[in-house]
């Protein structure tokens, strides 16, 4: 069996777990591993690097983006930014860039409100992505971050995809709640937090 959060609340995750997000709208989903700001640590990250894909990404607002002096790893000819900025590494307190630890400081890096674009080396290894809140995230991958920014885990969290360990293929969605059950993972499914996106939404215009 697995761990659902109830009612889709973040708050009764245990402190420093990755969530598996299931995304379970289609049979084609995208499972994502997730640490929201306060789980990054490096048994954490480690544990994304050993299930995941190992392309580590960190979901930033625009502003801080910016703040940071993100640049996008290439340029759209149509009117949407691509979201993948050009890759990072801390500036200090890190060797190769490449290991969890040296990952972990980076992230926790993208992540501190204190941090400037001097703190930071490119490119790197950590992925910061730059989410939209106009509704225009360029594919599924981004959809699905711009769903879990407006929940309660909000805008600020690393993340990877979940991977099959025998195929290395991206997880399906009975591998996913498998290895959900295997760790004893807190699991969110997208579904129920479109249902509350909507209910918000509904209570919103109600108040209008």
């Amino acid at each position: 069996m697995t761990n659902d959060l109830f009612g889709s609340d973040t708050r009764s995750a245990p402190r420093g777990t990755p969530i598996l997000v299931i995304d379970d709208r289609s049979a084609s989903g995208e499972h994502l591993l997730v640490l929201p700001a306060e789980a990054v640590n490096i048994a954490a990250v480690a544990f994304l690097i050993r299930h995941g894909s190992g392309f580590l990404r960190t979901a930033l607002t625009e502003d801080r983006c910016e703040e940071l002096l993100l640049l996008p790893q290439w340029v759209h000819r149509q009117e949407v930014q691509n979201p993948y900025c050009v890759t990072v590494d801390a500036a200090e307190g890190i060797t190769t860039g490449i290991s969890a630890a040296d990952r972990t400081a980076t992230i926790q890096q993208l992540l501190d409100p204190c941090a400037g674009a001097a703190d930071f080396h490119r490119p790197g290894h950590v992925v910061p992505i730059r989410i939209r809140q106009d509704d225009q995230n360029v594919n599924a991958e981004t959809s699905v971050v711009d769903i879990l920014a407006n929940s309660e885990i909000g805008l600020g969290f690393a993340y990877d995809h979940l991977i099959d360990s025998d195929d290395g293929e991206v997880a399906t969605i009975l591998q996913a709640n498998t290895f959900a059950a295997r760790f004893d993972l807190p699991v969110l499914r997208l579904s129920a937090l479109v249902r509350k996106a909507a209910g918000r939404s509904r209570v919103t215009s109600a108040q209008r």
